[in-house]
This record gives C-alpha cells, structure tokens and sequence, in this order.
C-alpha cells in the first residue's frame, strides 16, 4: 500500500471534519457553534481558567477567545471572576452553562458515534491502540 504520513494527517483531518460539520449541525439545536461548545467542554475540564488558557486549549486566536466569552456571558452560561492574587480574571460554568453542555455532549458524541460506526469494535481498538501509542 502506497502513503505517505501526509496522507495518513489528511485523513486524520477530513474525519476531524466530517465529526465536527455533523457536530456543528447537531449544536444548532441547542443554540451553540462548536468554538464555544469546545470553551463550555474546556472549562467543565478546567475550572477558573483565563481567556489565554482557554485559547491554547480549544486552538484559537485569544481576540476569538474573547468574542466567544462575550457570547457565552450574555448567555448566563459562564461567569467571571477575579481571583485573588492574580490579576488575571478566570471564567467558570454556570449551572445553566453546565446543563446544557450536558445536552451538547449528547450531540456530539452522537455525531462522533455516526463517523466510527463504520469500522468494527476490533478496527477501533487497534486504532486507539495506534493512537495512545502515536500521542505518547
């Protein structure tokens, strides 16, 4: 079989693709686009994180960052806070924030559930096994 590692990143990317336009249709129903679905996600991961550590960790640009936790304040599903000591100011989920991150995560692992159920329980397990072993 002929590839090349560029090869085997493009799939990687076009099935990152296809999870997140199915996610991304899926999210409109709870009124969410997938960049502030991923900010909910991470900050259930992390609580108290700054607007930079939300950008590193969801892979945006921090202006992107800060129009995203605009939305999602307006929203009441974040809140912000000062934290003593620091002058940085961190955000946290709210408890509606929370609540419908819970129905988000029920759509996205629906759409992730869509993608992978075309390779057998045997195929995803020698793919986690490839892929603990290629992130490690």
């Amino acid at each position: 079989m002929d590839f090349t590692v560029e090869d085997v990143g493009t799939l990687i990317r076009e099935i990152e693709k296809e999870v997140r336009g199915k996610a991304a249709k899926s999210l409109v129903a709870e009124g969410l686009t997938v960049p502030q679905y991923s900010v909910l996600s991470q900050l259930s991961r992390t609580p108290m994180a700054s607007n930079a550590d939300i950008a590193r960790a969801v892979s945006v640009t921090p202006q992107t960052t800060i129009l995203i936790v605009q939305n999602l304040l307006k929203r009441e599903l974040i809140a912000r806070h000062h934290t003593e000591g620091r002058r940085v100011i961190a955000t946290t989920l709210t408890d509606q924030g929370a609540r419908l991150l819970t129905q988000a995560d029920g759509h996205v692992s629906a759409a992730r559930k869509e993608v992978f159920a075309r390779i057998t329980a045997e195929e995803m397990a020698s793919l986690v096994t490839i892929l603990r072993k290629l992130k490690s």
